[in-house]
């Protein structure tokens, strides 16, 4: 597991002990001088298959990218 990079799309990620895999980023609806990035994210889990999430990654506590 990676933390605290900022992932790009199609990455595999686990935020609040889920597996998601990243959609989209939009660091412009936040700020780019903010330096936060709010992350749209799809999940891969077969009980929760295509629920989307939106989070902002930097504040999202144990948020990280799977390799």
């Amino acid at each position: 597991m990676t933390l605290s990079a900022t992932p790009v799309a199609g990455q595999l990620v686990t935020v609040r002990n889920h597996r998601y895999v990243v959609t989209a980023i939009h660091s412009e609806s936040i700020g780019e001088a903010s330096g936060q990035s709010l992350v749209s994210l799809s999940s891969v889990e077969d009980d929760a298959l295509g629920e989307e999430l939106r989070v902002i990654w930097d504040l999202e506590p144990g948020a990280a990218i799977l390799e």
